[in-house]
């Protein structure tokens, strides 16, 4: 897969991340406030550092690898030059931590989810100029958001086992699956051809679903414990999923 990615909550490690070119892997040491960046290739020099005050939890590229933006307690986004190791800007407040990033391919727009239960729309052909987000969905608890493959659409998954497939632009429901889980949904990726989504949950498994109509597609069960992560292969075929079980299951799920 062209992108490596993984969270681990409650310990030192929250977040890394390659670039798209492979040239950095940025790491964010959370308990300490830390962001660094190393080469992705030996002899994985340090290209970047900078320590906050407060903790830190997400980070990504943006599209073009030029900025690097990060998120965390205080709902503060950060966006840092990070080959000139310079701030350029610190935007927005969701008024709580901010504790998930997604961003949009094609490079128009990036997402944030706040302890606040808000999904927020930021302008990512802005990054260097202050702006206030555009909050498109407030919830019980909204996890992780994942944007279709043409940025127009985002999908959330809820606390109460929800999924909910809104409108970017407009932030209006495409479609609700009420109940798709049995608990808390950690993310919600679209297939690459948009055709399907994939979900994953603290109750122990993956679920396919039509992303068009909601329809359930196949239900994947072999992990024991909570999933955190799941993903799609580039020719969608396969699924790969991490969890609580310490192990990653690779699926190829029965697609009509």
């Amino acid at each position: 897969m062209r992108v490596i990615f993984f969270v681990r909550l409650f310990h030192s490690l929250l977040s890394a991340n390659f670039n798209r070119r492979f040239r950095a892997d940025p790491i964010i040491a959370g308990d300490h406030g830390v962001v660094k960046v190393w080469e992705a290739t030996p002899p994985h020099r340090e290209l970047f550092a900078w320590k906050g005050k407060r903790e830190l939890w997400d980070v990504s590229f943006d599209v073009n690898d030029q900025y690097l933006i990060v998120v965390g307690a205080g709902g503060i986004v950060r966006v840092f030059d990070w080959q000139a190791n310079l701030l350029v800007c610190e935007t927005g407040t969701q008024e709580d931590a901010i504790y998930r990033l997604s961003t949009g391919p094609g490079g128009r727009f990036f997402a944030t989810t706040g302890f606040n239960r808000e999904v927020v729309i930021w302008d990512a052909t802005r990054l260097t100029e202050r702006q206030q987000g555009r909050t498109i969905f407030r919830g019980s608890s909204a996890g992780w958001a994942d944007f279709g493959p043409d940025s127009r659409r985002l999908a959330v998954g809820d606390r109460n086992g929800d999924i909910i497939i809104l409108d970017v632009e407009s932030g209006e429901r495409f479609l609700s699956i009420p109940n798709a889980h049995g608990e808390v949904v950690f993310r919600t990726p679209f297939s690459p051809d948009g055709k399907y989504l994939a979900s994953c949950s603290f109750d122990q498994t993956v679920r396919i679903w039509e992303a068009s109509t909601g329809k359930p597609v196949e239900v994947l069960i072999g992990h024991e414990g909570g999933i955190y992560s799941v993903a799609w292969s580039p020719d969608c075929k396969h699924v790969a999923s991490a969890g609580a079980d310490r192990t990653i299951r690779i699926w190829t799920p029965e697609l009509e």
